[in-house]
């Protein structure tokens, strides 16, 4: 049988304070993460990462300091690069759903909560893409719901 192809582990972090003794960057890891930063980032900071395995890209960042989810995408292709699953935040997927560049995507409900009072899954969804080809999947006792975003 052919050995497991471990996923590319890609991080943003616009301000580069990506911990150096994150099991990520352990010798151990199957692979170095890529982390896209902003183009202002702390050079030392930049090396360190980079002196662990780490490869660090510098990205430009919105007004509110939010990296250019477009130029991410490119330099990702660029790389050859030509699939993305984003696992995060509600910040994150939010802004990735706004943007328009999201094809289809996958949520997991599952019957537990993250912190205190819970997480939203996504912030302001009324602006987010519409999707459609909506299907319900049960696992155990989580449920997926998978969609693809409605043709144009």
């Amino acid at each position: 049988s052919s050995p497991i192809e471990h996923p590319q582990p890609i991080i943003l972090d616009a301000k580069l304070r990506f911990p150096k003794s994150a099991k990520l960057v352990l010798p151990a890891a199957p692979k170095k993460p890529w982390i896209f930063t902003g183009l202002s980032c702390d050079d030392q900071r930049k090396r360190e990462l980079e002196d662990l395995g780490a490869k660090v890209f510098m990205l430009d960042v919105d007004s509110l300091g939010h990296l250019s989810l477009p130029s991410l995408l490119s330099t990702l292709s660029e790389q050859s690069i030509r699939s993305l699953m984003v696992e995060g935040g509600a910040g994150v997927i939010s802004s990735f759903l706004k943007s328009g560049l999201v094809d289809s995507f996958l949520l997991t409900i599952a019957p537990v909560y993250v912190g205190e009072d819970g997480i939203s899954a996504v912030q302001h969804a009324e602006s987010a893409a519409k999707f459609d080809n909506i299907s319900y999947h049960t696992l155990g006792r989580d449920v997926m719901m998978v969609a693809k975003q409605q043709s144009k």
